[in-house]
């Protein structure tokens, strides 16, 4: 019998060991009901996929305690698929410091079957921001609650301390550092080959280096700089250090990274009990557009012909995350496969679900039978599915891949014009549009300014990739969106592939290549 109840809104204080309500909290009976003892999951800054994760715990019944672990801003609160725009929670708590307190009022709406309003089987974090506070309050709960622990927390989400745990497990980790002084920047790229100003050239001129500058904790390619030269360094240097990231945290260092080079994949897995499932592995596709050097175009689920590689990433990154203590939960790791070394190397690895809106879930679930998110709620619920799952996917039911949107324009999106053509496409399957008609539409340079993306599965791989490079054809030749355009420089540089490759306009044929051999077609 379906209980009925109205949303709870817990603040709490940090200078008080007790939460202070801001609103009545009751429930409402209705013939007979009760809400007392029903079943409830607790996800911190359930965001992006993390709402999708919220929503299907509500669809099998669980009442979900949202908990936030900060004060966000409205535009990062409105990170929600469109499915989840009308999300509701049984409790909102907003964590404001104090653990213990945080942990005072979860327990006030749990502590069993009989004790309290709900029966808490699970806390679970929903988006990078809430990796160290999920951790800290799976682990401090008791009551049989499953955890990640402490003891590794910051390491899973300072990239810096990440990259030096797994090198320090003996596993291949990008050379590194992190650091608050231009200087430690400019040694950095003396070690990794040469700023040219040993030998006597301008600080501006281009050296024998290639690294990559970004935030030590950050999501979605966030102020990511590839780098070739020290006038390019120093720019880039300036624009992250001290800066906000999109959580509201300041970036009090810089991490500086050699240049991975290669072919880059997703590894997302489910963890429980110590116990890694490998349950999607997916290629990227990006590329330089806009400025910017590392612009998603598109992520399919990855098959190759013998598994080989499947096999060794797996390997790979189960060894990862032993080393970083990660033993519960989704993890969703990026790995760059060195062409020159032909073995992994990690780029990071977030203790949380696959983000992107959860737009993921529709691509892996007709491919697969079963999603991350999906997964994650089986092993919550111990219901005998995560054990019987294999280690890592086996051959696809069909094939997958999501087209990122790239505006090449900027100003007021009046309208989608080709709308009614993507949805003819023969793999067509949804589309998740972030950008509706009457707000900004941003030159796309990152994940968070894509204006949406399309879904895409079939059984027939080339039809799946025609499909995809028609819905960039169309970007690329400007029909895809009407604006009324801000004052832009052109896009000069267009598409490039990772491996130096040109992909202009309708020439698409190097692109075919390589995504027939990302998806093992080749």
């Amino acid at each position: 019998m379906k209980a009925f109840y109205t949303e709870v809104i817990v603040m709490v204080c940090e200078n008080e060991s007790q939460p202070l309500a801001l609103s009545e909290t009751y429930v409402r009976r209705r013939r007979g009901s009760s809400i007392t003892g029903r079943r409830a999951i607790v996800v911190v800054d359930p965001l992006s996929s993390g709402a999708l994760l919220a929503q299907m715990a509500r669809d099998r019944g669980y009442a979900v305690i949202r908990v936030l672990s900060t004060t966000f801003s409205e535009d990062v609160l409105a990170l929600l698929p469109a499915a989840c725009k009308d999300l509701q929670f049984a409790a909102s708590i907003q964590h404001a410091g104090d653990v213990e307190a945080t942990l005072a009022s979860i327990r006030s709406l749990g502590g069993g079957p009989h004790n309290g309003i709900f029966e808490i089987v699970g806390l679970t974090c929903g988006c990078e921001s809430g990796v160290e506070l999920a951790d800290a309050l799976s682990a401090r709960y008791g009551e049989g609650m499953k955890s990640n622990g402490e003891a590794l927390s910051h390491h899973r989400r300072d990239k810096f301390l990440m990259g030096e745990r797994v090198r320090g497990a003996g596993l291949r980790a990008a050379r590194q550092v992190e650091t608050a002084e231009w200087e430690g920047i400019e040694a950095f790229a003396n070690e990794l080959g040469g700023s040219g100003k040993e030998r006597g050239e301008s600080p501006g001129d281009k050296g024998d280096f290639q690294m990559v500058l970004k935030p030590v904790r950050s999501a979605g390619t966030e102020n990511v700089f590839f780098v070739s030269s020290l006038r390019e360094a120093r720019r880039a240097f300036k624009a992250i250090l001290g800066e906000a990231n999109l959580f509201g945290e300041r970036n009090d260092k810089v991490l500086a990274q050699e240049f991975l080079q290669g072919q880059e994949y997703v590894v997302d897995c489910v963890s429980k009990g110590g116990i890694h499932k490998c349950v999607a592995i997916w290629a990227y596709d990006k590329a330089p557009c806009n400025g910017s050097k590392f612009v998603y175009f598109g992520v399919n689920l990855f098959e190759s012909g013998d598994g080989a590689r499947e096999e060794r990433m797996t390997d790979y990154i189960f060894g990862v995350l032993d080393a970083l203590g990660i033993r519960e939960g989704p993890t969703h790791s990026e790995v760059m496969w060195l062409e020159g070394e032909d073995q992994p190397c990690l780029i990071e690895v977030g203790a949380r679900p696959h983000g992107g809106e959860g737009t993921f879930t529709e691509l892996s679930t007709p491919c697969l039978s079963y999603n991350q998110l999906s997964v994650t709620l089986d092993a919550i619920e111990d219901n005998g599915k995560f054990e019987a799952l294999p280690r890592r996917p086996g051959r696809l039911k069909a094939h997958a891949r999501e087209a990122t949107l790239v505006s090449r324009q900027a100003g007021v999106l009046l309208a989608y014009p080709m709308l009614d053509e993507v949805r003819a496409l023969r793999s067509y399957k949804s589309m998740e549009m972030k950008v509706v008609p009457g707000q900004d539409l941003p030159l796309t340079v990152d994940f968070l300014s894509t204006p949406g993306s399309v879904m895409l599965v079939h059984a027939d791989w080339e039809l799946v990739v025609r499909d995809y490079e028609q819905i960039h054809a169309w970007e690329a030749e400007g029909s895809f969106y009407e604006v009324v355009e801000d004052v832009v420089e052109g896009d000069e540089e267009g598409r490039e592939e990772e491996g130096g490759e040109k992909a202009k306009g309708g020439e698409m044929e190097a692109a075919k290549k390589e995504d027939k051999r990302a998806s093992g077609a080749e």
